[in-house]
């Protein structure tokens, strides 16, 4: 049985909203991720937490051991995880927060969301999530070892 285009969009349409829950409260963005409803989200701060723990104990390896993490895998795995961080530093522009210091309840508008967000938890994220990876390959000579384990 065939879909008219408009009977498609509508049913693809639910599947997201049905995803990512998205609320049906007018003024509500489509894009705004409502951190409670959302099992995406749910499934994306599990995956993010498992990357940190994953991190917490590779990282010190990699900065004292030179050798450590020179595979062509454990690499692959280090740009992985990088991507990850920054993936997520750029949702949490999209994640709608609680207001309890105002009383405004659920906040959903994109502008308050950055704001929030840059005037929080940004620059820690930002800086954490800088792909060292990345920048020891491209710094394979002695100097730029010695100033990497430095940072």
């Amino acid at each position: 049985e065939s879909l008219s285009p408009a009977r498609r969009r509508k049913e693809v349409l639910d599947v997201v909203a049905a995803v990512f829950a998205v609320p049906t409260e007018p003024g509500w963005p489509w894009y705004i991720v409502h951190p409670q409803h959302s099992s995406a989200y749910h499934w994306w701060a599990t995956v993010v937490c498992g990357a940190m723990v994953v991190t917490l104990f590779t990282t010190p390896c990699e900065l004292a051991f030179p050798n450590w993490g020179k595979s062509t895998l454990a690499l692959a795995g280090n740009v992985l995880l990088d991507l990850m961080f920054m993936a997520d530093v750029t949702l949490q522009f999209f994640i709608a927060y609680f207001d309890t210091e105002h009383g405004l309840g659920w906040v959903h508008h994109p502008g308050r969301i950055a704001l929030k967000y840059l005037t929080t938890y940004f620059v820690i994220d930002a800086l954490s999530s800088f792909p060292l990876s990345l920048v020891s390959l491209v710094l394979q000579d002695g100097a730029g070892k010695r100033g990497l384990r430095v940072l």
